[in-house]
């Protein structure tokens, strides 16, 4: 682990620690839980490989 991802993880914890002190540790959660399950959305796509009927 670089010291950039592990200052990334701090300030990511820090936002969702402010974040859990402003709206509340449930709604926090929800949102977490929002965003873990819209991950998928927002990868990118690639298109299905094209096969040949040749084996």
């Amino acid at each position: 682990m670089g010291g950039d991802d592990q200052g990334g993880h701090a300030l990511l914890t820090a936002l969702w620690g402010v974040l859990g002190g402003l709206v509340g540790a449930r709604a926090a959660i929800g949102a977490a839980g929002v965003l873990v399950l819209a991950t998928p959305l927002l990868l990118p796509r690639h298109a299905p490989q094209r096969t040949s009927g040749r084996s």
